[in-house]
Formats: structure tokens, sequence, C-alpha cells
């Protein structure tokens, strides 16, 4: 955690031997900690003045990094009450840690947005050609119920509608 002076202890204790290895296990931080990196993302590693990511960094990130090779559009869940079936649009890509959209979703996400998601239906997405980031913060499983996913596609029409 973050304090006046610098980085200081919680009391949140990780298993040094965890009963499963999580995707982003032992990232824990606030939504404004999560918007803050999000909108340094947008502004290709600035934020508030400071570099923080190299540019050449973030724009790696915003590329295409596996080729010809398409992220699953359906991952059919092994773990029912961890997570529903993963549906995306066929010819998703991977950047550095940003599931990217080479196309252009009508009345939502501009070609070559990045986005992310954890577990617990915690969701992001970066779309440096409209200059717009967002985040949803839950806390429920499974992961993309069709009900989270539905949210997330209301709230990301909704704001594209309103720009």
């Amino acid at each position: 955690m973050k304090g006046d002076d610098g980085w200081v202890a919680t009391d949140v204790e990780l298993s040094r031997d965890p009963e499963y290895y999580a995707g982003g296990h032992g990232l824990y931080s606030t939504p404004r900690d999560y918007i803050r990196f999000e909108r340094a993302l947008l502004r290709g590693g600035e934020l508030d003045g400071q570099r923080i990511l190299r540019e050449s960094t973030v724009a790696e990130a915003f590329t295409n990094q596996i080729g010809d090779l398409d992220f699953p559009a359906v991952i059919p869940t092994a773990d029912p009450a961890s997570a529903c079936t993963f549906e995306v649009p066929p010819g998703m890509k991977w950047g550095l840690g940003l599931l990217l959209n080479p196309e252009d979703e009508p009345g939502r996400r501009r070609a070559w947005s990045g986005s992310w998601a954890g577990l617990c239906n915690t969701h992001f997405w970066v779309d440096p050609t409209t200059g717009v980031c967002a985040s949803i913060y839950s806390n429920f499983l499974p992961f993309a119920t069709p009900e989270a996913m539905a949210l997330y596609a209301d709230f990301e029409r909704a704001l594209y509608a309103s720009l």
C-alpha cells in the first residue's frame, strides 16, 4: 500500500503455498489506483506529469504479440463455481497483458483497445483512439456470468453514447 512517505506494509497475508496460483494473484489495490494505472496507459506511460512506464512499453501493450494466433472465442469453464464459459468476439489478440480487439466494436470501444478482467468480475478497458478508459469493480463469483457481461456491455455502450 502507498503511504505519504512511500510503500507501507498491510495486514494482508498471502499464502506462500496457495491452493492454486491465480493469474493476477498478489495484485491488490484500490479502484482509485486501477483507474490511475488506466490513465497512465491512456497517456503513453505518463501519470500526473511523471513517466512511470516507457512509451515503447505501453505501445507494445497495445500491439498484437501473438501474430496469426487468436485468443479463443470460447473458453469453456472447468470449474462452474469459479467461472462461466467465457466468450469474446473472434479474432481477439494479446498485447503485453491486455486483451486487444483488432476491429471497432460498433457503439463500443475502437480497434486496438486493451482490456483486462479479474476473477471476481473486475473489468477495465483503455481505448487510446477515443481517449477513454473505464472500469467496473465488483467482487463476486463465478467469473463472467451472463449478467456481469451484460452489465459490462451496457455500461460501455452508455459511456460511448454519451461522448
